[in-house]
């Protein structure tokens, strides 16, 4: 998991499974306000088990700690080799990372673009990766967060007035009335729905979210070649 606090992004790691983390038993506790959040457990299709392999990925540019994660698997990465940012474990994910951080910092040296440029480009980006394999991720800036949606990722907006989710998987609700502020607008991405008593929407193949402030300030429309693909 990875969270921030005043811009500044705060990584917590557990190689063990989700299921029986000691980590993940401290935040069923913990009381953590942030306004981005990136969990992630791993299935660990490529790579070993180990801590250097767990997601969120994290590296530093322009002043701001970007994270990562990924869902899916990808292939022939070998013509997309990464020079600034260099992969410390051995994922496919970490190194999709990498190379769209290279990518956007070729693209952008200096500044970060606007949120209509950035986005253009990431799509384009994930387009790309699209191509190897699976690409469902979730990407932050410290205060966007960007979701790229592969095959699978859906999303809702929370807003008072709260009420009570139910999760899908577990026997066990949630009274967001309790949990929140009339003030708070929280948006939720994830690969499938997490809860059965809310709406969700599903993206389409291809298809990029920009979210800001709790806020979907954008979703750009999957390009023609990945309508088709």
């Amino acid at each position: 998991i990875v969270f921030y606090v005043d811009g500044r992004g705060r990584s917590i790691h557990d190689p063990h499974p989700g299921a029986n983390s000691e980590i993940a038993n401290l935040f069923k506790t913990a009381s953590i306000k942030s306004h981005v959040v990136i969990s992630h457990i791993r299935q660990a299709n490529v790579g070993n088990v180990s801590l250097i392999n767990t997601h969120p990925y994290s590296r530093h540019l322009w002043g701001r700690t970007w994270s990562f994660a990924h869902n899916g698997e990808l292939g022939n990465l070998d013509s997309l080799e990464p020079r600034r940012h260099r992969p410390i474990g051995s994922t496919d994910s970490e190194f999709a990372f990498c190379w769209i951080l290279d990518q956007i910092t070729s693209a952008y040296p200096d500044q970060p673009p606007n949120s209509e440029r950035s986005g253009k480009l990431l799509q384009e980006l994930c387009d790309t990766l699209r191509a190897r394999g699976i690409f469902n991720m979730i990407l932050t800036d410290s205060r966007r967060l960007y979701a790229y949606c592969s095959t699978k990722m859906c999303w809702l907006t929370r807003r008072a007035p709260f009420g009570k989710a139910t999760l899908k998987d577990a026997n066990m609700t949630v009274n967001f009335g309790e949990e929140t502020t009339g003030r708070d607008i929280v948006t939720i991405v994830a690969t499938t729905p997490l809860t059965e008593n809310e709406e969700w929407k599903c993206m389409s193949k291809g298809e990029l979210c920009i979210i800001e402030d709790g806020e979907v300030r954008s979703i750009a429309p999957a390009d023609a070649v990945a309508k088709s693909a």
